[in-house]
C-alpha cells in the first residue's frame, strides 16, 4: 500500500483534478481539508491550521517554472540539505500534478523512493475505456457517449460527472435521449440533432448546413442514432394512423413519446405513404450497417449528404429512392 503521495502527469487539466479530488478522497480529505499551491517551499506540508490541524497539499506544477525549482530544490537537497530524507516532509498528505511530461523524473525517483503512486499519462484510448467502464449504464448508451465525445477526453469525462449526479436505479433506465439534457455539448458545437427538423420540413439547404457543422465535431454514426429514431418514429407513427389510430394523444401514449414532438410530425405524416417510409427505413439501415461494419463509402461527410437529401426528396415527393 502506498503512502499518502503522489504524483500524476497528464496534459488534461481535467483529468488532473478529477484525479486529485478521487485521491483525497480515498485518503478521507474533503474539499476543505486540502489546499492547491503553485510552488514548493520547505516546510509548507506541514503548517499546522487553528486546532493544531494540518491541510492536505496539491501541489501544480503545470507552469515550468514552478517544475523547475522544485526539481532544482530536490537536486540540492540530495547533496546538501536532506530534508527529503525525513518521512514527514510531505506532511498528512501530498499529490503532484503536472502537464509537463519533460524533466520531471528526479520528481519520479523522489516519489518512487517513498513508495508514492505515480500516475503516468497513458493513451486516450485506455482513458475513455476507465471512464465508461465506471459509468453504471448498458453498453449501448456507453456507445453513444464514446460516440458524442469523440477523442475529446474532457468531454467525455464531464458527460461521465454529469451522469454519476443521476441516482444508479434512474440512470440505468435512461434512454439516449433523456441523457441529453445531462450532456454538455462542445463549446461552439452544433447540438447533433439539429438537422433533423429542417429535413422534416424539407429544407435541404438548412438541413445540409446544420449537418455539415455537425458533422466538424460529431461522429457520422451519433448522426445516424438520431436520424435512424426520427425515421422509425414516423414510420411506427404511420402505422398507427393506417390501423385507425386518429388521435395525437393515443398515439403518443402507444409509442411512449411527447404530444407535441408527433404534432410537429403530422404534415408529413399525413402525406406520405407507408411504402414510400420503410423505403426510407431501410435506405436508413443499410447506411448504418455501412458505417458500421467498415464498408467502403468514400467521404463519409459527403456520404451523409447524400443520404439526408435522398431521405427529403423522398418525403417531399413521396416516392421511394435507393
Amino acid at each position: 500500500m502506498s503512502n499518502k503521495l503522489a504524483f500524476i502527469v497528464d496534459d488534461s487539466q481535467q483529468y488532473l483534478s478529477n484525479q486529485v479530488k478521487e485521491i483525497m478522497e480515498s485518503w478521507e480529505f474533503q474539499n476543505s481539508e486540502y489546499k492547491t499551491v503553485f510552488e514548493w517551499k520547505p516546510g509548507i506540508a506541514n503548517v499546522s491550521l487553528l486546532f493544531g490541524k494540518t491541510k492536505a497539499i496539491h501541489l501544480d506544477l503545470s507552469d515550468t517554472n514552478n517544475l523547475n525549482k522544485f526539481v532544482d530544490f530536490i537536486k540540492d537537497d540530495e547533496k546538501n540539505k536532506k530534508t527529503l530524507d525525513n518521512p514527514n516532509w510531505y506532511g498528512v498528505g501530498l499529490i503532484i500534478t503536472t502537464t509537463k511530461a519533460k524533466g520531471i523524473k528526479k520528481i519520479e525517483q523522489l516519489i518512487t523512493k517513498n513508495k508514492g503512486l505515480f500516475i503516468k499519462k497513458r493513451k486516450p484510448e485506455e482513458l475513455k475505456e476507465e471512464i465508461l467502464a465506471s459509468l453504471k449504464i448498458n453498453n449501448k448508451l456507453k456507445q453513444f457517449l464514446s460516440d458524442y465525445a469523440g477523442n475529446d477526453y474532457d468531454l467525455l469525462l464531464n458527460c461521465s460527472n454529469s451522469l454519476k449526479k443521476i441516482p444508479e436505479d434512474e440512470l440505468k433506465n435512461k434512454t439516449i435521449e433523456d441523457l441529453f439534457i445531462f450532456l454538455p455539448v462542445k463549446k461552439g458545437a452544433v447540438p447533433p440533432w439539429e438537422f433533423v427538423s429542417p429535413m422534416i420540413q424539407c429544407n435541404t439547404p438548412l438541413a445540409l448546413d446544420k449537418l455539415r457543422r455537425i458533422l466538424e465535431n460529431s461522429h457520422s454514426l451519433l448522426v445516424m442514432t438520431f436520424l435512424k429514431r426520427k425515421i422509425e418514429e414516423l414510420y411506427h407513427e404511420k402505422v398507427l394512423l393506417v390501423s385507425g389510430m386518429t388521435k395525437i394523444n393515443d398515439r403518443a401514449s402507444f409509442l411512449k413519446s411527447n404530444p407535441w414532438a408527433l404534432k410537429y410530425n403530422s404534415n408529413i405524416i399525413s402525406k406520405i405513404s407507408l411504402d414510400v417510409l420503410e423505403n426510407i427505413v431501410l435506405l436508413v439501415n443499410d447506411s448504418e450497417d455501412k458505417l458500421k461494419g467498415g464498408a467502403d463509402v468514400g467521404n463519409v461527410n459527403l456520404f451523409m449528404e447524400t443520404l439526408i437529401t435522398k431521405i427529403i426528396i423522398a418525403l417531399k415527393y413521396n416516392m421511394k429512392v435507393g
